[in-house]
């Protein structure tokens, strides 16, 4: 799977880069999914005690792209 800031999907540049997600970089891993109008981000995270919880998010019916809210629930997760 992708990992946030390192490769695929989520390494791109893009992703994970917000205030609110960039101290999660290394720490969640997802596989995402667009369609029009359809964001989704399913994958693994470690916790700050160490845990690996799993977690799956989709946005439907959004106006433009939801990928900054998605990363920005992963690294909440990853927070916890």
């Amino acid at each position: 799977m992708p990992i946030a800031g390192f490769s695929g999907t989520l390494g791109n540049g893009r992703r994970f880069t917000g205030g609110d997600s960039k101290d999660q970089v290394g720490l969640v891993r997802a596989k995402t999914g667009t369609l029009n109008h359809i964001n989704t981000l399913a994958g693994l995270a470690t916790t700050k005690d160490g845990r690996l919880v799993t977690y799956a998010f989709m946005a439907d019916q959004v106006p433009v792209n939801a990928e900054p809210v998605l990363d920005r629930l992963a690294a909440i997760v990853a927070r916890s």
